[in-house]
């Protein structure tokens, strides 16, 4: 029973099946795209690795030995079947890209950002179908069955391969006519009374980062303040300026 004895078995193998089928280790270099003495090496080291003479090499041309053709009836159908494996893998991961692409996110991002890097892809790579499904409402991807998604806040729960492409930082504004007819806002809690306009994914809570101290502003379904106190974290206030 013969056993691979090293990590270069397939390299040696490919080289001796080259050299019996090309009739010479000229030809066998000439195919394999390496140097005569390079086939040579290569089949001295699989006669040494399997401790037998494959090569009766007496004449100008080299024949098989009886134990060399029966390596070679057992290697040729393997090195055959890895050299098509290796062709097909080239063609199936090749530059030619084809196939769908769903991609989901947040309108106003997709729209802003995606959709000119789509528009400049799709025309280099036409066999590709790229499918935008945009919602302001966080999507389940792996339900929907989407290969891109891009989400603006929390962190989605699941094991996707995730990283953060950017910070988006929002302010809150107001008319001078609102501040002028409600008192004096000089921190979040402030806000509890004053109507605001919101977009739907937001109207759970607001979350006020300053440094460190986190306020949260409970809203009931509606967009409306709820009952529902004020909350925060025991951490120092925020700065004035928050």
């Amino acid at each position: 029973m013969f056993k691979i004895m090293n990590d270069n078995f397939y390299s040696n193998a490919r080289a001796f099946v080259a050299t019996i089928r090309a009739g010479t280790m000229t030809a066998a270099a000439h195919e394999l795209k390496t140097t005569k003495s390079g086939v040579s090496q290569k089949v001295s080291h699989l006669e040494t690795d399997l401790g037998l003479k494959l090569l009766d090499r007496s004449g100008r041309s080299v024949n098989a030995t009886a134990a060399g053709q029966r390596i070679f009836d057992i290697c040729a159908p393997m090195i055959d079947a890895a050299l098509e494996a290796e062709a097909r893998l080239g063609e199936g991961f090749g530059e030619t890209l084809s196939g769908r692409v769903a991609i989901s996110g947040p309108n106003s991002f997709l729209t802003s950002v995606i959709m000119p890097i789509v528009a400049k892809f799709t025309p280099e790579h036409p066999d590709v179908r790229i499918e935008i499904k945009a919602s302001d409402w966080n999507v389940d991807f792996a339900a929907a069955d989407i290969d891109l998604g891009f989400r603006i806040g929390e962190t989605p729960k699941g094991r996707f391969i995730m990283k953060r492409l950017m910070t988006a930082k929002r302010q809150l504004c107001a008319s001078a006519d609102l501040l002028k007819r409600h008192p004096a806002i000089d921190c979040p809690l402030g806000l509890a009374d004053v109507p605001c306009v919101l977009r739907h994914q937001e109207a759970r809570s607001w979350r006020f980062i300053g440094t460190g101290k986190v306020w949260w502003r409970p809203l009931s379904r509606s967009g409306h303040s709820s009952p529902i106190p004020w909350n925060y974290r025991n951490q120092p206030p925020l700065p004035d300026s928050a």
